[in-house]
């Protein structure tokens, strides 16, 4: 796939075009002087396009200007495709807007190109201000997505090979490898269309350290192909066994993923798709696998069952109940009339705030996990208070999105909709 420029990355309709004759000239430059100075009022407005793209690129250079070391740009994407919208609206949606605005996250979403996928991403793009893409097959699609991976982690080769196809499921794994392509930013998080978010994503839930992406794996490894695909066995799995998301990379893992399933299959990564999608796969394994064996100081393997408590703060179709307790934990039980009935009833079966740290809503023993939590709750309060400094309105926003969710009432969004503002000034 062609590597997209910048101006693709991040999309503005241009005002001014210099292809479309523009001459030169003193009236011209007292124009163009005149439309810069516009344009500049324009985008320094609240809510302005360029404010949403520029905020981290800008404390990025205030920390090199500083002699620091600039924090890691951020990006978020969803691949999906309009008959994933309803399930969209009913969980990642909503939940972006109760946990993710104010951050310094970018979302993204890419959709197939069809009719009916531009609708529903513009419509996105419109309400939500969220960056979105259309993705259109590739050249000879038909030579490598066979559609043979859909339904078949449950079973054997040669009953995949006989199963109906679904181009779109194998589609949608393919299109993972390349995420690459749609961001520059520095960490690329993954989060299927039907999951949603129960808290903040503070630094503490993404970093070990500040400086190793955290892995959450399980075992066993039931993605049997994973292995032959990288050449080495890959004990634990980070898609069904631990069922959290987002998942986090560093965007180069996506290119040497490619560049090293090219170079062992001695072909282009299309053409090894092929050949290797017809088995049980995951691309979250695959990923996470090379990761961790050729890029260890990046990454941190946490384990289910390990001694070691490691905040998630998503999931996919986990229990509704974790928005209602993330909501409570986030804002306050003044949040809705349920928080202390919710939280009395889940602590029947584990303690309330264990819905953090389960993976695949399994309880797991986590010896430090009191600590963790008091960190992850100091992290958020902490995030809170910057926002409620910088953007006082946003804050009543998110909270009262959770208000609105749990009384399925609605919220307009506020005059100022900055979704990715750095709270560093």
């Amino acid at each position: 796939m062609k590597q997209k420029s910048a101006l693709e990355i991040f999309p503005v309709t241009p005002i001014f075009s210099p292809a479309k004759g523009y001459k030169g000239g003193v009236w011209g430059c007292a124009f163009f002087s005149l439309l810069l100075l516009f344009t500049r009022v324009l985008f320094l407005q609240p809510g302005g396009i360029e404010r949403r793209i520029i905020a981290p690129l800008a404390q990025k250079n205030q920390a090199e200007e500083r002699g620091q070391k600039p924090p890691p740009t951020m990006a978020l994407i969803t691949r999906t495709f309009a008959g994933d919208y309803a399930r969209m609206k009913k969980w990642l949606l909503p939940t972006m807007e109760m946990f993710l605005l104010g951050t310094e996250i970018a979302p993204i979403f890419v959709f197939d190109d069809t009719p009916a996928d531009h609708r529903i991403g513009e419509e996105i793009h419109a309400r939500y201000g969220y960056t979105v893409f259309y993705e259109a097959l590739p050249p000879h699609w038909q030579s490598f997505l066979t559609g043979r991976s859909f339904g078949c982690y449950h079973l054997s080769k040669a009953a995949c090979q006989k199963k109906k196809k679904n181009i779109g499921y194998d589609r949608q794994l393919w299109s993972t490898f390349y995420f690459d392509q749609y961001t520059d930013a520095d960490i690329i998080g993954v989060i299927d269309s039907d999951a949603m978010l129960f808290s903040i994503p503070t630094e503490n839930t993404i970093f070990f350290n500040k400086r190793k992406i955290m892995l959450r794996g399980r075992r066993p490894n039931v993605f049997e192909e994973d292995k032959h695909i990288l050449g080495f066995e890959i004990n634990y799995d980070f898609m069904w066994g631990v069922d959290r998301l987002p998942v986090w990379y560093w965007r180069t893992t996506f290119v040497d993923t490619r560049r090293y399933i090219e170079k062992k299959y001695n072909t282009s990564f299309n053409k090894a798709y092929g050949i290797f999608s017809v088995g049980r796969f995951s691309p979250f394994n695959i990923l996470a696998g090379l990761a961790l064996k050729y890029d260890a100081h990046r990454y941190k393997l946490y384990a289910a069952g390990g001694a070691e408590a490691v905040v998630s703060v998503g999931c996919n179709r986990c229990k509704a109940s974790a928005i209602l307790l993330g909501c409570c934990f986030v804002y306050g039980e003044h949040v809705s009339k349920n928080c202390s009935a919710q939280k009395a009833a889940y602590t029947k079966v584990i303690n309330h705030r264990d819905f953090l740290f389960t993976m695949n809503d399994l309880y797991l023993g986590f010896q430090n996990k009191e600590v963790v939590f008091a960190r992850h709750q100091r992290a958020v309060q902490a995030y809170l208070k910057k926002l409620t400094k910088k953007r006082p309105h946003l804050r009543y926003f998110m909270e009262r999105k959770c208000i609105d969710y749990l009384e399925k009432s609605h919220t307009p969004m506020p005059r100022d909709p900055i979704i990715n503002t750095s709270l560093i000034a």
